[in-house]
């Protein structure tokens, strides 16, 4: 468990988040950071959201059969690297996805 002022910095690679009654990968807590390379998140309710002060970044991965594809909301921040494959979801974008650049 993190607590108080702590933060957690989480990379995720090569990996498959499906099938999950909620979300497949989620940031949710203030001073949470998760980058997402190689990663499919399918037939989930929510294949990958970034809420409370989060900040989720996804590289290279596919979000596909979910019920959202990708959510934000509040000042969760949610990036993308521009090479992903985010469709065939029933609504595959609510809130904000914000394309950077890679370095």
């Amino acid at each position: 468990m993190v607590g108080s002022g702590a933060s957690l910095n989480v990379t995720i690679a090569n990996s498959d988040a499906s099938n999950n009654s909620s979300v497949g990968v989620g940031a949710g807590s203030a001073a949470t950071a998760i980058m997402l390379r190689d990663v499919v998140a399918s037939n989930n309710n929510t294949g990958l959201a970034a809420t409370a002060s989060s900040t989720l970044r996804v590289g290279h991965s596919v979000v596909t059969g979910n019920v959202t594809g990708v959510f934000s909301s509040g000042s969760g921040v949610l990036d993308s690297y521009g090479d992903n494959d985010i469709d065939g979801n029933t609504t595959d974008n609510t809130g904000i996805l914000t394309v950077i650049l890679p370095h």
